[in-house]
């Protein structure tokens, strides 16, 4: 997810008016894990990064990859109100004249908001936006991004997947719907895969730490709707091609065939 986006506490809960995002949490048992100290630098606005790797080339109708059970964290010392996440996704998005809000996208994250649970902990996340500025979308409604928690992410490595099929986009996790969203709403055609991890504060984290990266591997995408998943052919002497703001101190790496690393150097 990119830009700013608005939240809200479930999926059949209503807009919450203010500058926001993807992703969520709830309270649950870590797993042992080494992470970096929380920072203290919050800012008082949105500032929205990511790293992560995308795949163009025809239509992609959906992505999927395996995280590692990695903590993320958010700054330590909010404003009033402090726009903080973390998050990783798999999604899917269209490309020329493509808007921030044209995403169908499912992961797992945190964040401080009066729309999350608090103290800030992790779970599975949903979301959805089209722009009527968007090739295809003359006519329909502004949509941004409304975020629904879907469940306690748990201390293990899960599958994460958008999968177009029987006219609906589907977000599963370790092959389970936990949302869907009729094709009918979405205006734009599909044409990337994309993971990566994304912050919306310059105090919190993408994907993991240098001691304990968060790895995304059996990466897979979807050429049509209701088609089979292949594997990524990623050639691990690239970089990652997908990044936006300043890149540091968020890094990503491409590891091999069907893995990439994301992780915050602190």
């Amino acid at each position: 997810m990119k830009a700013q986006r608005r939240l809200a506490a479930s999926p059949h809960q209503a807009f919450v008016a203010a500058l926001t995002i993807l992703s969520l949490a709830y309270g649950l048992a870590f797993p042992s894990l080494t992470l970096a100290a929380e920072t203290a630098n919050c800012a008082e606005f949105q500032e929205n990064r990511w790293r992560g790797e995308e795949l163009t080339g025809g239509q992609k109708h959906g992505a999927s990859a395996t995280a590692t059970a990695t903590l993320l964290f958010v700054c330590t010392n909010p404003f009033g109100i402090s726009l903080d996440g973390s998050f990783y996704f798999s999604n899917v998005t269209p490309t020329t004249g493509a808007h921030f809000n044209d995403i169908v996208q499912v992961g797992f994250g945190m964040c401080r908001l009066a729309v999350c649970p608090s103290p800030p902990t992790q779970s599975y996340i949903f979301s959805w936006g089209r722009d009527p500025a968007t090739p295809g979308c003359t006519g329909y409604t502004w949509s941004p991004p409304v975020v629904g928690t879907y469940g306690n992410w748990t201390s293990a490595a899960h599958t994460f997947g958008v999968n177009h099929v029987s006219n609906q986009y589907r977000g599963y996790v370790d092959g389970v719907v936990k949302a869907f969203v009729s094709e009918a709403e979405i205006c734009w055609a599909p044409a990337k895969a994309v993971w990566f991890g994304e912050t919306l504060d310059v105090g919190d984290q993408i994907g993991g730490t240098p001691a304990s990266k968060l790895r995304l591997s059996n990466m897979t995408y979807q050429n049509a709707e209701g088609g089979g998943f292949f594997f990524t052919n990623f050639n691990a002497a690239q970089e990652c091609n997908y990044s936006g703001g300043p890149p540091a101190p968020y890094f990503c790496d491409i590891t091999g065939a069907r893995s990439i690393d994301v992780w915050t150097d602190r």
